[in-house]
């Protein structure tokens, strides 16, 4: 099983709770979800309040089609082939990408974080972890594993 950034969260998770269906787990650039990063639910509710003021900001922006102003030079920076960048700025620029990584990664935050606690041992499970250590301005990467 692979999971890349907030995926690998999740296929981590997948992972721990139906082992003898996986085999091994490779992650890439994983999003680090640290599983006591709030002292209680209230803490982590706390910041949610705080976050969503943000989050309505940056909904608007999606709403009023100003992300695709930037999103294009996201996907530019990252190395994507230019003939596609238009594509990809686009598809990342839908009000609904917005609201599924809203739906995972904040709302869902207090319970995908008891998820990833419940999953800090995956036994002999095989890991692979990749990341990019460093991105230049020419979009190439080097890695570490």
């Amino acid at each position: 099983m692979a999971g890349h950034s907030f995926g690998a969260v999740w296929a981590r998770i997948y992972a721990e709770q139906y082992s003898n269906d996986v085999a091994g787990l490779a992650v890439v650039d994983s999003t680090v979800l640290v599983p006591h990063e709030f002292a209680d639910q209230s803490e982590f509710d706390q910041w949610k309040s705080s976050n969503d003021a943000l989050k309505a900001l940056e909904r608007a922006a999606y709403e009023l089609g100003a992300i695709r102003l930037t999103a294009s030079g996201d996907f530019e920076r990252a190395g994507y082939p230019p003939e596609i960048v238009p594509e990809m700025a686009a598809l990342r620029s839908r009000i609904s990408v917005f609201e599924a990584d809203y739906a995972e990664q904040i709302a869902a935050g207090w319970a995908l974080r008891e998820a990833s606690a419940a999953a800090e041992s995956l036994g002999d499970l095989p890991i692979v972890v990749l990341w990019a250590s460093e991105t230049h301005h020419d979009g190439d990467r080097t890695g570490s594993a």
